[in-house]
């Protein structure tokens, strides 16, 4: 299994997300996390979880810091992913504690508060977007 290398974080002087550095240490750090729990890693395959990282870096430096590299409609990504595995409230809710968690463990400042807004508010468009009880298509 491929394994994405994050840089620990934890107990280093907390930063703001404030660099398109800190914000891959956090991107990093996440999805580490997220591969290492039960109920959010059935959804990603680690080795294209890997080539992907640069893209969710990049759409966090957007969101935080105004980047122009995303390109992407980051809802997309999660149609597909809810159209070959039906992400659940349960699952929303891990992937937003887990978030907020790292974000809090690592980072503290504006821009550490704006990310988990963010995430708050991008779990609650996808809740509205995808929900659990919509047909799941082959």
């Amino acid at each position: 299994m491929a394994r994405i290398a994050a840089p620990d974080l934890r107990g280093a002087r907390k930063g703001d997300l404030d660099t398109p550095d800190a914000i891959a240490a956090l991107v990093q750090q996440f999805y580490a996390k997220v591969l290492r729990h039960p109920g959010l890693r059935p959804f990603f395959n680690p080795a294209h979880l890997s080539r992907q990282m640069p893209v969710i870096e990049a759409y966090w430096e957007r969101m935080l810091l105004g980047g122009a590299r995303y390109r992407r409609n980051m809802v997309n990504a999660h149609r597909e992913i809810h159209r070959r595995r039906r992400i659940s409230s349960a699952d929303f809710d891990s992937w937003l504690v887990s978030f907020v968690d790292t974000v809090d463990q690592c980072f503290a400042g504006p821009r550490a508060e704006r990310a988990k807004f963010l995430a708050r508010a991008i779990i609650g468009n996808l809740r509205r977007i995808l929900p659990p009880d919509s047909p799941q298509t082959a």
